[in-house]
């Protein structure tokens, strides 16, 4: 503004900032996830991890970490060769404290088909009754927080390939994705409000 008022009152013969700019074109953010093959490799990386429930559940479901650790295992059916996660709630931390909250969006409420090794895995390792999917030491749901941050420093000691939970949930649409599934399938299995969501964010993915 000020070489453009000297310009103009001919203080200056020409303003020496003004010419074409062309700003630096920033790619599109590609969330990382995993391929299938890496996604098989880490399911075994994690076999007896302490929050290798939850993240089967993240996944191979879909699930939102605060969806996922929600949940207690009488939360869980198994249907034949599936395990049916029936999606109600959400775990949030409040000052401190753990408690439950609706879903992100009212289409959040549902149930979700987990099938294969996870189904057969999480069958293994239910425990009978209202018990936490993972509990901390005093017998009750781990906080989300927490969970994210021991998550990857647990990567990081085990040389396990790191991508943050919620990526999971990237790499379950990604992978449906490249199967051949619809864009309003995924997005009804992720829960999302509105069923091209699934179309908007994964088409570049």
């Amino acid at each position: 503004r000020i070489f453009n008022l000297a310009y103009k009152r001919d203080y200056i013969r020409s303003n020496p900032v003004h010419k074409d700019i062309q700003l630096k074109q920033v790619p599109a953010y590609t969330p990382p996830v995993y391929t299938a093959d890496e996604l098989a490799e880490w399911t075994q990386a994690i076999r007896g991890q302490k929050y290798e429930p939850g993240l089967l559940c993240c996944a191979y479901g879909g699930l939102r970490l605060e969806e996922a650790f929600a949940l207690f295992w009488d939360d869980i059916a198994f249907e034949g060769a599936y395990a049916v996660l029936h999606v109600t709630k959400a775990l949030v931390r409040v000052d401190g404290v753990s408690h439950d909250a609706p879903t992100k969006t009212p289409r959040s409420v549902r149930r979700v088909y987990v099938g294969g090794y996870a189904a057969e895995r999480l069958k293994e390792l239910r425990k009978p009754g209202h018990r936490p999917l993972v509990e901390n030491k005093d017998g009750e749901r781990s906080a989300p927080n927490s969970i994210s941050k021991n998550y990857k420093l647990w990567c990081e000691r085990h040389g396990v390939k790191y991508i943050p939970i919620k990526n999971l949930r990237t790499t379950y649409a990604t992978l449906l994705k490249e199967g051949g599934q619809t864009d309003g399938m995924i997005s009804s299995s992720l829960g999302h409000s509105n069923l091209q969501t699934a179309h908007r964010r994964y088409a570049m993915t």
